[in-house]
């Protein structure tokens, strides 16, 4: 149930951020300001992140399996 919660909230977010009319105008500020590499980048060092956290959280999860069937 509170997934169901947590996905509507999410999904309302998304739409609020993702308005199409906005899109173009920013898209025309970060051309015009220079800013267009730095949002790129940000985006990148974020996705980095986030595959990172996801593979110490994978390994960690291995570890405590392999804990777990070594006590049975």
């Amino acid at each position: 149930m509170k997934m169901r919660i947590y996905f509507g909230i999410l999904f309302f977010c998304i739409s609020l951020i993702s308005n199409p009319l906005m899109a173009a105008t920013q898209d025309e500020f970060f051309r015009q300001s220079g800013k267009s590499n730095t949002v790129t980048g940000v985006i990148i060092i974020i996705f980095i992140c986030i595959i990172l956290f996801l593979v110490r959280l994978e390994n960690k999860i291995f570890k405590i399996e392999k804990q777990f069937k070594n006590e049975q």
